[in-house]
């Protein structure tokens, strides 16, 4: 004689282990449909004039940053030296967040 043992329980729960896991997917997909909300409504912020507005003020920000790193740090003045050197006259502070955006370390 085989004895049926009835469907899997979740030793957590107590419940039947189909049932949690239908429960938990039912959460996991509320939580990417809030996800994706948040993410829509973000990307209209985003996409804003004050947002670019914004991303402008930081850009200057961190040239500014960099340009005090460029002027203090004794490394970075004896690159700048041997770039001058060489004639380059770019602006090495834009330059530089440029390089940062084509690398995808920064997205504008």
């Amino acid at each position: 004689m085989v004895l049926s043992h009835g469907p899997d329980i979740d030793p957590a729960s107590g419940q039947p282990a189909a049932y949690v896991e239908e429960q938990r997917q039912r959460d996991l997909n509320q939580k990417e449909r809030e996800r994706l909300e948040k993410q829509a409504a973000f990307s209209t912020v985003a996409d804003s004039d004050a947002a670019q507005q914004l991303r402008d003020m930081v850009c200057g920000l961190l040239e500014g940053r960099i340009n005090k790193v460029l002027n203090e740090d004794p490394e970075a003045m004896a690159y700048v030296k041997i770039l001058r050197g060489l004639k380059d006259q770019t602006d090495l502070a834009k330059r530089a967040v440029n390089t940062l955006v084509q690398r995808g370390v920064l997205t504008l």
